[in-house]
């Protein structure tokens, strides 16, 4: 059992509860006993000093080993971006051996951020989602299929067949395998329909980049007659858990078929503005009853893994019409229950109560942007704050990340290893 005592305790439970001064009692499963306002009487209790506790925070949609390509090609528009820059230079660098060191080093980056749960697409996922595994993260890992060779596999048959095989990885971790396949405009109807129906076979999530930029919806209604989400909608199994990413570039009737299928969406402000892809509608979306997560997308198009600095983009251009839109705690939603809604593991976490995961984020009030404070968390959390504030890191009860030292991983041997790559 471990105790974290003496903390302001932010649920972000169905009522929003705020314990102003708690403690949160952890079982030997890692999952939260008990969680009661007052002082905590019993030994061996760790002293938050009056500190917040939080939800570990959820990134959405990432590619987690594209911190090899941070900085590589900035200032540029997706497809040139993609096709003349990244692509290439992915071919030439990404073995499965550099691909495991970049989610290395993505998974530190979040830690350091307070993210404890974070869904990726890219290569190599079998072994990926064992290194996520052994570090104790909770991340959901997908093989990228795109009708083009990859770093791992020549043709999307044979992607096909290797996603088949990642199946079999036991999912009663904390990390798992969920199916992903890259966007409408480079995949084919054939392999969205082939990639969700096994999805939907076997209960799992499946996620696709969509209506990200005005190319990619020209050259869908081009091809298909259709927008991206209708081309997907058609395609997808109906009940199949779906996320999609980016959704930027939605008109009403869009926006209706995600609500009425349920599919959630992944914003990705920074990525979107630094790509100059556009910004979503978020608070339309939600409005009309879709749920919504944060992601970062890749380091390379963003150029961080800081989901406290994206929700803060995120509130901050959703106000460009309204500034009650995207509010802060609306806003906080978005990067923890909301994003494990989106992700189908809100069962586990997103929030602090009973029964859930014991997947806690501590941030310091002893900050210089927190002075004064007014006793809005959210307020503080995503207007004012930033990474350097996270002091520690929480999943399933063990503690990964503290005051800038890992339990699980090798911080040096990782930075050494990146710093020969160039």
């Amino acid at each position: 059992m471990k105790v974290l005592k003496n903390a302001i305790i932010v649920t972000m439970n169905t009522n929003l509860d705020i314990i102003k001064n708690g403690y949160i009692i952890i079982n030997d499963n890692g999952d939260i006993e008990e969680i009661k306002e007052g002082n905590y009487s019993g030994e061996n209790a760790k002293d938050m000093k009056g500190d917040l506790l939080i939800p570990g925070l959820i990134n959405g949609h990432t590619h987690t080993a594209m911190t090899l390509l941070r900085g590589y090609a900035d200032d540029l528009p997706l497809i040139e971006w993609l096709e003349k820059h990244i692509w290439p230079k992915e071919g030439e660098w990404m073995n499965e051996k550099n691909v495991n060191l970049g989610t290395e080093l993505g998974i530190m980056e979040m830690l350091a951020c307070g993210t404890t749960s974070f869904c990726d697409g890219y290569f190599f996922t079998s072994s990926t989602v064992g290194l996520a595994d052994k570090i104790g993260i909770r991340g959901l890992m997908a093989e990228g299929l795109i009708d083009f060779p990859t770093p791992n596999k020549k043709t999307p048959e044979e992607a096909f067949d290797y996603i088949k095989d990642t199946l079999n990885i036991s999912n009663n971790k904390i990390s798992r395998i969920v199916l992903y396949v890259h966007a409408p405009y480079t995949t084919s109807p054939l392999w969205i329909e082939k990639v969700s129906h096994l999805a939907k076979e076997n209960d799992l999530l499946f996620v696709i980049h969509t209506a990200e930029t005005l190319f990619e919806v020209s050259e869908i209604k081009k091809r298909y007659g259709k927008t991206p989400v209708e081309h997907c909608a058609s395609l997808i199994p109906v009940e199949t858990k779906t996320a999609m990413a980016h959704m930027v570039h939605l008109n009403d009737k869009d926006m209706d078929i995600a609500a009425d299928r349920d599919f959630g969406v992944i914003h990705n402000p920074q990525s979107n503005l630094k790509l100059s892809s556009g910004i979503a509608e978020i608070a339309k979306m939600r409005k009309k009853g879709i749920n919504v997560s944060i992601g970062t997308d890749g380091a390379a198009s963003n150029n961080n893994l800081d989901i406290i600095e994206e929700m803060r983009t995120a509130s901050l251009i959703g106000k460009y019409d309204d500034p009650q839109h995207l509010s802060a705690i609306e806003t906080m939603k978005m990067a923890t229950i909301e994003g494990a809604k989106v992700l189908h593991i809100d069962d586990e976490t997103g929030s602090l109560e009973k029964g859930k995961s014991a997947d806690i984020v501590r941030i310091s009030l002893n900050g210089i942007e927190s002075y004064p404070y007014f006793g809005n968390p959210y307020s503080f959390i995503v207007y004012a704050m930033n990474s350097r504030d996270v002091k520690m890191t929480m999943i399933k009860g063990n503690v990964l990340y503290e005051n800038g030292e890992y339990s699980t991983i090798d911080a040096d041997r990782v930075k050494s290893e990146v710093r020969k790559l160039q």
